[in-house]
């Protein structure tokens, strides 16, 4: 399981390190004889009341805010490097190294990357994107802090994305606007002086002081409830080398295809706001109308993802590219399938089937375990003819669900839609990737009835989309190409 730490004022010592230098240097700097005037302000003009002193030097109103970040970003610009050498909490050593014990992954997600890179300065970027990185995993390492991801965001909803990305079961912050927005995790609000007295809204959120006794208690008691998923350092059925191997042999094969594949089949891409921002324990469940719905699904997919595939594809039984046979093609798709991590799924009529499908389970789930990716088409066959077969087929299987209840795992609906062969217009295929479906406290009949009424939702409004893009070809309209190719 994932927890979420933020750094600044969570686990430093930002106010006491900005009450101890700021005095000084907004006399030196800025000829301002500072005074706390609010001791539950939240930084440099709030504590010290910098707003009423630029009044009273004939600030204008409106450019008060402006005037004041500029001393704020002024001071911790000069004293940053300091305050990276500065001592951290004390407990935060031993909660991180307890933490790693009872089988979390530490993550620490900060608000020191910047949202507007492209408008920086070269001089800027480097600081940036080399120096600012390098000296946060300096300051955790120095003071013996243990952590799995360090990841730098510019803005509170990329801190978000990510704690939802990692399906992270505890997020300890200390900014309110934040905490009150976390619906996903346990919401924990480390005590500073500016949140003590905020009531929240969110009465998920618990507040406690970073103590050790008092995250780990909320530790335990949230293994207790996500009894089963806490990740073991053995997988008996995953050997780690083939993550390693096939997951770059996927980044190898999206990179040296994804432009042919845009260009044979300008998918119209909807929902690219909805892909998760980082891997983790995504699953990616479609519904199933081509053999080449993984080919256009992978193109998207920048993080490597494991498809469940029929168990014929490993069998020189099937082609992706043309007809089937005994020729490079089939040789070349089981060649591509097994190399990329993809699974095998047996159908009922074949022998075996019932230990196939056990044994690909458990990879999926060992997949899941160490925060990878996994894609399924639950409908288990092509519908070839939703017109006559409705849109979406009954479900073959329920496992999709099951290997994602109660937070093991994200679904994350991908709806697909193929252009009838003959209509000519430039789009061959529309997908849509739906808000992702987080599972705490659901069961997996919860999860496929909230996956089937999301996917049907969908597919109507990508048929009516198709409709329009028909109508604007008819009508020599040029037609948008929308897609993605990063």
């Amino acid at each position: 399981m994932n927890v979420v730490f933020d750094i600044d004022d969570t686990i430093t010592k930002e106010t006491e390190f900005m009450l101890k230098y700021a005095p000084t240097f907004l006399m030196k700097k800025y000829n301002i004889q500072a005074k706390v005037v609010n001791p539950n302000g939240y930084n440099v003009d709030e504590v010290y009341g910098i707003r009423d002193i630029l009044i009273s030097k004939g600030v204008k109103k409106e450019n008060l805010d402006k005037e004041a970040k500029k001393i704020v970003d002024s001071f911790w610009n000069k004293h940053f490097l300091k305050y990276m050498f500065y001592p951290l909490k004390s407990d935060i050593k031993d909660i991180t190294k307890e933490l790693k014990k009872m089988g979390y992954n530490i993550n620490f997600v900060s608000l020191r990357g910047k949202k507007t890179i492209d408008k920086l300065n070269p001089i800027e970027k480097i600081v940036r994107l080399g120096i600012v990185p390098f000296l946060t995993k300096m300051q955790l390492v120095m003071n013996g802090v243990k952590y799995d991801k360090l990841y730098l965001v510019g803005s509170n909803e990329e801190k978000l994305r990510i704690a939802e990305d990692l399906n992270a079961k505890i997020m300890f912050d200390d900014n309110v606007n934040l905490l009150e927005s976390v619906k996903h995790s346990i919401p924990i609000c480390i005590e500073t002086p500016h949140n003590v007295n905020h009531e929240f809204e969110n009465r998920n959120v618990r507040k406690c002081l970073l103590d050790i006794d008092e995250i780990l208690d909320i530790a335990e008691e949230c293994k207790k409830n996500n009894k089963g998923t806490i990740k073991s350092d053995r997988f008996k059925n995953l050997k780690i080398y083939q993550k390693a191997y096939t997951e770059t042999v996927y980044k190898l094969c999206r990179n040296a295809s994804k432009k042919q594949v845009m260009k044979m089949f300008k998918p119209f891409v909807i929902g690219e706001e909805n892909l998760p921002i980082i891997g983790g324990p995504n699953v990616f469940v479609g519904n199933h109308r081509n053999i080449k719905d993984p080919v256009i699904t992978i193109s998207l997919l920048e993080n490597p993802t494991h498809f469940a595939a029929l168990k014929r594809m490993f069998e020189y039984n099937e082609n992706i590219f043309g007809p089937v046979g005994k020729n490079l093609g089939t040789y070349f798709t089981t060649w591509f399938v097994k190399s990329i991590g993809a699974l095998p799924i047996a159908r009922s009529n074949e022998e075996n089937f019932m230990s196939i499908n056990f044994q690909t389970f458990k990879y999926i789930e060992d997949y899941l375990n160490l925060n990878s990716s996994v894609a399924i088409y639950p409908e288990g066959t092509l519908n070839r003819h939703p017109d006559e077969n409705g849109d979406i087929l009954p479900l073959k299987s329920n496992h999709a669900f099951k290997i994602a209840e109660n937070g093991k795992a994200i679904i994350r609906p991908v709806a697909i839609v193929w252009v009838p062969k003959e209509v000519d217009i430039e789009n061959r295929v529309l997908i849509n990737f739906l808000p992702p479906i987080y599972t705490n406290g659901m069961k997996a009949k919860e999860i496929a009835e909230k996956w089937e009424k999301d996917m049907r939702e969908a597919i109507t409004s990508m048929n009516s989309i198709l409709d329009e893009l028909i109508k604007m070809h008819n009508n020599g309209d040029n037609v948008k190409v929308k897609h993605r190719i990063k």
